[in-house]
């Protein structure tokens, strides 16, 4: 009798195990697809707006409403301003974080404006640890060579947003940004970047 509860015992922990494993498994694909799926919706409204004949500036507020949604732009932000964003209160640094999210939306439209027989192409994600994911797809513009645009999706509050964008696997945009705001932030401080990127979109001619 006690062999027999022994070995019910054992094939019941073994069931669980398994049941365990595989509910690991499909939550990580789960989770994967979520971050995936941030990313198709951002292609989606990318081609809208590129073949959109509203005005620059309009196209820019309905895309910024997109990016609010897709893109951690405050975690973005806080990385690029570096050490001295502790040093900020709270109302400086949300407005650094919106007017960062519509700096995101102006180069977006700026970008994707007319390009003819523009194709998204997505190939699939890599899990690099339970909050980081690894999207990758082509971007292909006209009848142009393929590029290569991954994306890195952060996990925050059980939430998936758009942390960064690799050109060709290995350009990041944070860091592009870090580097073209560093003397900035470092002359100018916060009060100086806002002034900048909104003077910059509200006077860019198309």
């Amino acid at each position: 009798m006690k062999i027999l509860i022994y070995m019910f015992l054992k094939l019941l922990k073994g069931k669980v195990l398994v049941n365990l494993i595989l509910l690991l498994f499909f939550s990580n694909i789960q989770s994967a697809e979520l971050a995936a799926d941030k990313v198709k919706k951002l292609h989606e409204n990318l081609l809208i707006i590129n073949f959109s004949e509203k005005k620059f500036q309009k196209k820019i507020l309905i895309l910024d409403e997109i990016v609010g949604e897709l893109f951690n732009s405050n975690k973005m932000i806080k990385f690029i301003y570096g050490r001295k964003w502790k040093d900020l209160d709270k109302k400086t640094k949300n407005k650094l974080g919106l007017t960062f999210q519509k700096y995101i939306s102006f180069n977006y439209v700026k970008r994707f404006n007319n390009i003819q027989n523009l194709e998204f192409e997505f190939l699939g994600f890599k899990e690099i640890n339970e909050e980081r994911i690894l999207v990758k797809t082509y971007l292909k513009p006209s009848n142009e060579e393929k590029i290569n645009l991954d994306y890195i999706i952060l996990k925050e509050e059980n939430n998936w947003k758009i942390f960064d964008v690799l050109l060709n696997g290995s350009i990041s945009e944070i860091a592009t940004k870090k580097s073209e705001f560093n003397s900035i932030i470092r002359n100018k401080g916060a009060t100086g970047l806002i002034e900048i990127i909104t003077s910059k979109i509200e006077s860019y001619k198309k």
